[in-house]
């Protein structure tokens, strides 16, 4: 599915380990990025002397999501608190196949001032990093780097600091009028953990009836609001338009336009090899050490 926010990425798997060695230089990124840096340099709770404590009974207001709040009914305000114990052990042992369950569940525990399911996709996985910043005083962690022009193998300090955050555009229009080669005009809409789970429904009660089930049209399809001017809850429906109905030169319009808002955390970050001076592109995954983070005794 192109929920434009994916970064449980398999294709880019790291490995963590407990050492901490030399880590190569990352690309700059815009301002946005300094978001999460503030968020690390400002613990929950920070006692007079300096030493750091954490109170699960207060919920803080997570500011900057990548939407800006502007999607959302007015007067919005979403707060969550640090992970305690039992959510941090649920998170560390979680994988591919159960990762949304879990990742919604922990959101439903943490999360207030919203109902979880009307979440965006984009603040979730924002949400998630900033319970991971908030829970630990060092958000660091160490993963493996294996540069593809020397192919030498080395250590990277993961820093949530490094991340990229991608916000709404300012002249983003939720009622933009995208034409198609037929005539036909669509609008496009950003997914809430609501239509992820229609999206994941979906596919068990069709997986036997559909000679086959495209993950990225099919969420192209949960993506579209309208056509001409109606809209539909029939997920069949709309997945059959863009199966039977748009052309080739329809779907690299609305893929563009989909790209060109992508919003949320960039799931591809560029790391520069230290020995060669090579850049190579690492995802961002959520590895159960990302969780549960080694540490010396």
């Amino acid at each position: 599915m192109n929920r434009m926010t994916d970064v449980n990425n398999s294709e880019n798997d790291t490995s963590v380990n407990e050492e901490n060695d030399t880590q190569p230089e990352v690309d700059q990124h815009d301002d946005a990025a300094l978001r999460m840096q503030q968020i690390i340099n400002k613990p929950i709770h920070e006692t007079t002397a300096g030493s750091f404590s954490v109170d699960n009974s207060n919920y803080w207001e997570i500011k900057d999501i990548p939407t800006n709040y502007r999607l959302y009914p007015e007067g919005t305000v979403i707060k969550a608190r640090p992970l305690k114990v039992i959510e941090v052990k649920k998170l560390s042992s979680m994988n591919d196949s159960n990762a949304d369950y879990v990742i919604n569940d922990i959101l439903k525990r943490t999360v207030q001032g919203i109902n979880v399911d009307d979440i965006y996709l984009a603040d979730k996985i924002y949400i998630v990093f900033w319970l991971r910043a908030n829970t630990f005083r060092d958000s660091s962690y160490v993963i493996d780097f294996a540069c593809p022009k020397c192919e030498k193998e080395s250590k990277y300090n993961f820093q949530l600091s490094n991340l990229k955050i991608n916000d709404l555009k300012d002249d983003y229009n939720p009622s933009k009028v995208i034409t198609m080669d037929n005539g036909d005009g669509v609008t496009m809409r950003y997914l809430t953990i609501k239509d992820e789970i229609m999206f994941d429904r979906f596919k068990e009660l069709n997986e036997n009836t559909l000679e086959e089930i495209d993950d990225e049209l099919l969420g192209l399809s949960c993506m579209i609001n309208t056509i001409n001017g109606k809209s539909t809850d029939d997920m069949l429906e709309r997945y059959n338009y863009v199966l039977n109905v748009l052309s080739p030169g329809d779907f690299s319009t609305l893929s563009t336009y989909v790209e060109e808002y992508g919003i949320g955390i960039d799931p591809v970050m560029n790391v520069t090899c230290l020995e060669c001076g090579g850049n190579a592109p690492m995802g961002v995954t959520f590895r159960p050490d990302f969780f549960l983070p080694k540490r010396s005794a």
